[in-house]
């Protein structure tokens, strides 16, 4: 028995064929028939999908320079716990307390040490020894026979830092500070100080270059007075072996006053890459490359 032909002059068996139905051998899929029907859109469509893939990869590559950097002098503090002003608004800001509020600390229960560090982002010039330019710097103070960092090289010249007006400089900072290269002297805020050794943090989206001294000598060159600084920017305690840093920490917020906040050194790691505005401005930035290209 035969099939009649369709009014439209085909045969009835090659319908499905030709409304999609069955796939032939040798046939191209509609999907791609319709991607290359012009290629100057595809071209133009590829060349905007692989631009905002390249910026996202850019910007996740700024994020860790900016995080890495911030967090590296945090990662070099030698304690567990911080106290800081509750002023302050992160740590490379400046906002000192009382020297009495950190000699409280010390007899909390379960505080092994409880030491001091000056610290200062903005009012410390620096003079390139070859060729006399000035530069802001970020500057370091600790008391050397308590020192509040684990770089071994730092901790190798302390007993150098007790003579007044000696530094150590960071070798690698922006070479335009000269800090790299060697030099026995130079001047910092207008004085002459003596370099008696170095060491290797590097510098950040803040600081070009850092310099390490005396609680004295940070105290003469900051306020043009000797003696010892009278407020702490941080300070940096470290518990007792076989004891909580949590529990600790909730000793200190109660024996300290209300104008001291008292913080794990990992929460203000966590701080810097979660809560402060550079996360939220990174943590944009691939989805809006992304829209844009869609």
């Amino acid at each position: 028995m035969s099939t009649a032909p369709s009014p439209l002059g085909h045969h009835p068996t090659d319908l499905p064929s030709r409304l999609g139905g069955g796939a032939r051998p040798g046939t191209v899929p509609l999907a791609w028939r319709n991607l290359v029907a012009n290629k100057p859109r595809l071209v133009r469509s590829s060349s905007g999908i692989g631009f905002a893939v390249l910026l996202m990869l850019m910007q996740l590559g700024f994020e860790q320079a900016f995080f890495n950097s911030s967090l590296e002098v945090i990662r070099g503090l030698d304690g567990d716990i911080l106290i800081q002003s509750i002023h302050k608004y992160q740590f490379a800001t400046r906002d000192p307390f009382p020297r009495g509020d950190l000699d409280s600390a010390r007899i909390v229960p379960g505080v092994a040490s409880a030491r001091a560090l000056y610290a200062d982002w903005f009012d410390f010039f620096w003079k390139n020894p070859f060729d006399g330019k000035i530069f802001l710097v970020r500057a370091f103070g600790f008391e050397p026979d308590a020192p509040v960092f684990l770089y071994p090289e730092v901790n190798a010249n302390r007993a150098n830092l007790k003579d007044a007006d000696t530094v150590l400089v960071d070798r690698r900072a922006r070479r335009f500070l000269g800090m790299g290269r060697a030099a026995a002297q130079s001047e910092l805020n207008g004085a002459k100080v003596k370099i008696v050794g170095s060491f290797a943090l590097g510098p950040d989206f803040q600081s070009d270059g850092t310099v390490m001294m005396s609680d004295r000598t940070f105290a003469s060159l900051l306020r043009g007075t000797s003696g010892n600084p009278s407020d702490i920017d941080e300070g940096v305690i470290k518990v007792g072996p076989n004891t909580d840093p949590i529990t600790v920490q909730q000793a200190l917020r109660t024996a300290l006053p209300d104008t001291i906040v008292v913080f794990t050194i990992e929460f203000e790691r966590k701080f810097q890459a979660a809560v402060s505005s550079a996360g939220p401005i990174f943590a944009m930035g691939p989805s809006s490359a992304l829209s844009s290209a869609c």
